[in-house]
């Protein structure tokens, strides 16, 4: 379970640094949707590693 959240954790990193290299408003806007996402996944991670019991 450590390693959903590692890689749940890298994704929310990549999509930070993918909104901040953006240089359009369209890819702001896609950055800030893949923030979102990654933050989804993030929290799903999350949860699922804390109702293993390991949280």
């Amino acid at each position: 379970m450590s390693f959903d959240l590692a890689i749940a954790e890298i994704g929310l990193f990549r999509a930070q640094r993918r909104l901040a290299a953006a240089g359009t408003d369209a890819e702001r806007d896609a950055g800030r949707r893949d923030i979102a996402d990654a933050c989804d996944s993030l929290a799903e991670a999350q949860r699922r590693y804390a109702e293993a019991g390991r949280g």
